[in-house]
């Protein structure tokens, strides 16, 4: 029989634990149930994630599997995941099941028989793929989707989401009906985020687990503390990735995020976003062939001294609906550049810069200014106003841009927190599939946030087999 390479054997696994139905998309984020899982599945095919599960003794690496143990969590904490975990979608192939009392996994549905609310049993333990486990803590870090609000960071302003004004959009409010919502949008930063003793998926719990699968002597033990600590893993790559999104990083909720994407006003999210999940699914997204990424420290693949961490790049590359420059009126034989340069200046981030405007153009039809990844924004003239937007041509060149390089900067930090990285150099920092360089930008002090590192694990004298 021939024999299947590595890579086809992860491809095949995690095509199937990722599943193929579409899910309901939400308002927060890239996609929860379906970028997300795709950019992390991609980053784990690329990074060292399934020779050191084996070397710790999983012998099936991302396909062994994994239970949780109730009787090794309190009564509380436990009844609290289990709660999460039951808002994954059962379809996805990351929501675990419940093992019987006779210490065995249920049958497997088949896949028409599959539903969202299958109740997961109170204080039973749940078996799942090594695979399974990290795309869950990937969905569960998104869900519910006012979580969303601790993933924003501003790299030249550190700080998170502080929108404190009374904003307005245009239709009814999906709160209370109301076209105005006096609404204190603020949240903590990302990196912030990372170590809060909040987050379930933190820092340190990733490394207060990967410890105890390291160290504990019984295989049960070990066992519970590493699904414990992909998940925590999958979480944290979920804040990463969302630094590739830029109205993360260029504090832009209220327009960026609550855009009308449908016909019904409750239809509302990121239009970019909302993008990406159409365009590429889970299975489709534009994989990352740049070199590899390694930073010293993991604050660095958010924000770095010189300015290659990954939201320093969208926030500076990549314009968001609501830091465009407001409408302005263009009468006849207006100066271009005198417009262009009062713009300019208006601008809540300075970068990037309004490149061109083609008055003569704009009257006549959509206009586009040129990026170094295509189209960085649009421009028309409608009732004698200048307004500016971002098209679906514009949409799709920041994802070709952004998306790669969020699975290459999700394989580095993953590498990062195994100690499997080489020693950081200049030249090995990855900046996309596209060859551009990142242009001069003041440096961000660095947020210190604990970095991990990489622990011997005792022989194991048994290891489980694959059971789906």
């Amino acid at each position: 029989m021939r024999r299947l390479s590595l890579g086809l054997i992860l491809a095949l696994g995690f095509a199937g634990t990722l599943g193929l139905a579409t899910f309901p998309q939400s308002v927060a984020a890239y996609e929860t149930t379906s970028t997300h899982p795709g950019m992390t599945g991609l980053a784990v095919l690329k990074s060292g994630l399934h020779r050191f599960l084996r070397a710790h003794g999983l012998k099936h690496g991302l396909f062994t599997t994994l239970t949780l143990q109730p009787d090794l969590m309190s009564k509380a904490e436990f009844e609290a995941l289990r709660a999460a975990l039951q808002r994954v979608p059962a379809a996805s192939g990351a929501r675990p099941d419940a093992v019987t009392k006779k210490g065995k996994a249920p049958k497997r549905q088949k896949a028409s028989r599959i539903t969202s609310r299958r109740p997961l049993p109170a204080q039973r333990p749940l078996q799942e793929w090594s695979l399974g486990w990290l795309m869950a803590g990937s969905m569960l870090q998104g869900m519910p989707t006012a979580s969303d609000l601790k993933h924003f960071f501003d790299p030249v302003k550190q700080r998170g989401l502080s929108q404190g004004r009374t904003w307005r959009w245009g239709g009814a409010s999906i709160l209370d009906g109301r076209d105005s919502l006096p609404t204190k949008l603020k949240g903590p930063s990302a990196i912030r985020w990372l170590r809060d003793a909040k987050n379930p998926h933190s820092v340190a719990q990733w490394q207060r687990h990967i410890t105890q699968a390291a160290t504990a002597a019984d295989p049960r033990r070990r066992d519970h503390h590493m699904a414990m600590a992909l998940m925590a893993l999958g979480g944290l790559l979920h804040v990463l990735q969302d630094m590739g999104s830029p109205t993360h990083t260029r504090n832009d909720y209220a327009q960026g995020h609550l855009q009308r994407l449908g016909g019904s006003s409750l239809d509302r999210g990121s239009a970019y976003e909302r993008y990406v999940a159409q365009r590429y699914g889970r299975a489709g997204l534009p994989p990352y062939f740049g070199k590899g990424v390694a930073f010293a420290k993991i604050e660095d693949f958010f924000t770095s001294p010189d300015s290659t961490g990954l939201a320093d790049i969208s926030r500076r590359d990549h314009f968001s609906p609501g830091t465009l420059p407001e409408p302005q009126l263009a009468e006849i034989g207006v100066d271009a550049n005198k417009m262009l340069a009062g713009l300019q200046t208006r601008l809540s981030c300075a970068q990037p810069s309004l490149t061109t405007i083609d008055l003569p153009c704009a009257r006549q039809k959509t206009c586009y200014a040129a990026g170094p990844h295509g189209p960085r924004y649009a421009y028309r003239i409608i009732d004698a106003k200048l307004q500016f937007f971002l098209d679906y041509r514009c949409l799709a060149a920041t994802a070709r841009h952004l998306v790669p390089l969020s699975i290459g900067y999700s394989t580095g930090l993953i590498d990062h927190l195994l100690g499997l990285q080489p020693t950081p150099t200049q030249s090995a920092l990855g900046l996309g599939n596209s060859a551009s360089q990142p242009a001069s930008a003041p440096a961000s002090a660095p947020v210190a946030v604990p970095t991990s590192a990489p622990v011997a694990a005792p022989a194991r004298t048994s290891a489980k087999s694959p059971s789906k």
